[in-house]
């Protein structure tokens, strides 16, 4: 009868990263934090190797995040996957998977697995535009850097929505219900915003005089060149866009 004591099974688990996550951007972590496998691509994209603690992530941010979720799925005991999706910088973000490693013979808890994936917004507009040939405006704008440089955060944010179908009444909606579901911390900034469709009018109006833009048929086109669709605005999305812990792991069990 094989032996599938902990140490016998997590010396098993560790002999098949190479050949199963090598390629993959994956490390293994003890419950302790500290780094036990770690394939080229995660070192480079880390800077962590087998001689770190997931506590020298230089990013505080992704560090506290994927730190506090270890400790939930440790708590909660079960083969569970957490699945986020965290703004790195700017509009960069990435999809982390965590799994919870324990070994069902002994029921006891062994280590988490980590996998970094890029996370790719799909572009649905700009396939449905190739594939009709459908132009909302013939007539380009300039491309302005300086000029979008000068919109605010908020402004972004209905830009976003603009560039993704929203009407203005549709944008007052969203965020109105953005409003009054934000956490209490946010609500001093939140506030001071109307959300009416006028006040949304009068937000579209201004950022159309911003870019110069002569309608806003054109202001969607120029978005949309401009893949605002893929601009995740913080005012909308934060640091994080998804969380869940749904889906059973694949790694319980060898």
């Amino acid at each position: 009868m094989k032996n599938y004591e902990d140490k016998n099974f997590a010396g098993i688990f560790l002999d098949t990263c190479d050949v199963n996550f090598g390629e993959s951007t994956f490390a293994v972590v003890s419950l302790d934090l500290d780094v036990v496998y770690a394939s080229k691509e995660f070192i480079n994209f880390t800077g962590l190797n087998k001689s770190n603690n997931l506590e020298n992530i230089n990013n505080s941010t992704v560090r506290l995040r994927i730190i506090t979720e270890i400790n939930i799925l440790c708590q909660q005991n079960t083969s569970n996957k957490s699945r986020m999706i965290l703004r790195l910088s700017g509009d960069d973000f990435a999809e982390i998977n965590l799994n919870l490693i324990i070994n069902p013979y002994t029921n006891n808890q062994l280590f988490v697995t980590l996998t970094v994936n890029p996370y790719l917004h799909n572009d649905l507009l700009l396939e449905i535009r190739r594939k009709t040939g459908h132009q909302f405006w013939s007539r380009k704008m300039v491309n302005n850097g300086i000029n979008l440089d000068k919109l605010t955060e908020y402004q972004k944010a209905i830009c976003f929505l603009l560039a993704h179908g929203f009407t203005n009444q549709e944008i007052a909606q969203t965020i109105s219900f953005i409003k009054k579901n934000m956490k209490a911390s946010n609500n001093a900034r939140l506030n001071t915003l109307e959300t009416s469709r006028t006040a949304i009018n009068k937000q579209v109006t201004g950022i159309r005089e911003i870019l110069d833009s002569p309608s806003k048929e054109a202001l969607v086109t120029y978005l949309l060149d401009n893949e605002f669709q893929k601009k995740l605005p913080k005012f909308i999305f934060g640091d994080e866009l998804v969380l869940n812990n749904q889906q059973k792991s694949k790694y319980s069990s060898l």
